[in-house]
């Protein structure tokens, strides 16, 4: 019962994969198929990657007319435990990461 209920809702899980000058966001969706963005970044830590809900994102970027924003990546042992999305004007938008799929 459990399974199916979670079947049913629409997933907006999004992979944020950060190294190097690069993020890359991949998501797949079931209607939509699959989707993979590289976009040139300004980032020299160590390469890691996160999972978020798409949809908080998007909620968020139209809060701001700034044609620059800013995602902080806060690693933790090599995951992204959460990122800041700096909006400008002084406002921030926190968005916690969800769990990785298991891979099977």
């Amino acid at each position: 019962e459990v399974v199916s209920a979670s079947q049913k809702k629409t997933v907006h899980r999004t992979e944020f994969r950060v190294e190097s000058g690069q993020m890359t966001l991949e998501h797949n969706h079931p209607e939509f198929g699959h989707s993979r963005v590289q976009i040139p970044v300004q980032y020299d830590g160590p390469a890691t990657f996160a999972f978020f809900d798409a949809q908080y994102i998007k909620e968020a970027l139209p809060q701001t007319d700034a044609t620059d924003v800013t995602f902080c990546f806060r690693p933790l042992e090599e995951r992204l435990q959460s990122m800041v999305i700096e909006l400008g004007d002084g406002f921030d938008y926190l968005v916690m990461p969800m769990l990785a799929p298991l891979v099977m």
